[in-house]
């Protein structure tokens, strides 16, 4: 019975193969096209491959596209090194981006990036980690509290 129950798998799966490519080349497609969910959802596809150079062009295309996740996401990877060369520049510059679009973790993670550590009130790091406490994110909180203490003199 075991061999039965496994060409039956073989059977169905051979029926759900060509929906599946079919998905596939509508998602590439769309993406060629602009669509930033689509390029977006490649990328994961991409990474759950094990492909990391490709989830990295799709994200780049996402970001590109307006999808603030996956300029995130495309920031992480500059900001490790992995899948393109290591740019910590490059990095703050796709996390402002992606707090721009809204992406709240973004927007903790330029609070954290070494030119906010000398902050002033008008600051795009501080306007940024603001954002991300109203949305609300509570490290980006508590980095706002530690960075606001730490410009005011010391009596």
């Amino acid at each position: 019975m075991p061999r039965a129950w496994g060409i039956v798998a073989v059977l169905a799966l051979s029926a759900l193969l060509p929906g599946i490519v079919r998905a596939d080349e509508q998602l590439t497609r769309a993406c060629e096209a602009g669509h930033a969910r689509s390029c977006f959802r490649l990328a994961v596809q991409a990474l759950h491959a094990g492909d990391e150079a490709q989830a990295a062009a799709r994200y780049h295309q996402a970001c590109y596209a307006g999808h603030a996740r996956s300029c995130y996401n495309l920031a992480t990877f500059y900001a490790r090194g992995r899948a393109v060369p290591r740019d910590p520049e490059r990095a703050a510059e796709l996390y402002r981006h992606a707090c721009d679009g809204g992406h709240k973790r973004a927007c903790q993670q330029v609070g954290s990036a070494p030119a906010a550590r000398e902050p002033s009130e008008e600051s795009p790091a501080i306007r940024r980690l603001k954002r991300a406490c109203n949305a609300p994110d509570e490290r980006a909180c508590d980095r706002l509290g530690k960075l606001v203490a730490r410009s005011k003199p010391r009596r």
